[in-house]
């Protein structure tokens, strides 16, 4: 692998369905940062204003929580040391930021381009600045 894939990885990957690395870090520390989500040992609980959010931004939770897996536990990051959304809540998160076309795959690797609407969005929406991987 080139220094530039193993850098696009750090940057920006899946972990199992959701969003892992640099992106899946930060990503998780605006919802926290902004009320989203809070901490709970090893899960992560939606908020009121979290509830009203995710619903907003196309999630079903309700549905989520149906599922028969967790609903949102917490994921070390193995490069980032930091954790990150896992689970039904973290595969759907995931999804939605293909769907809305904010991340595209970087074809045979489980790393993701930020697109510049991803970008832009994630700024605007979650007060987060993410870059591409150089």
């Amino acid at each position: 692998m080139s220094r530039k894939e193993t850098e696009q990885i750090r940057q920006a990957r899946t972990c199992y369905g959701h969003l892992a690395g640099v992106l899946g870090v930060s990503v998780t520390e605006a919802f926290l940062e902004q009320g989203l989500l809070v901490q709970e040992g090893t899960e992560f609980r939606v908020t009121e204003k979290g509830e009203e959010w995710f619903g907003e931004f196309g999630l079903d939770l309700p549905e989520l929580r149906r599922k028969r897996r967790r609903f949102a536990p917490v994921c070390m990051d193995g490069t980032e040391r930091r954790p990150h959304i896992a689970g039904a809540l973290g595969d759907a998160i995931a999804f939605r930021f293909f769907e809305l076309k904010w991340v595209e795959r970087l074809e045979g690797t489980r790393g993701v381009q930020i697109t510049q609407l991803g970008m832009e969005s994630m700024k605007e929406q979650l007060g987060i600045e993410v870059r591409e991987a150089v």
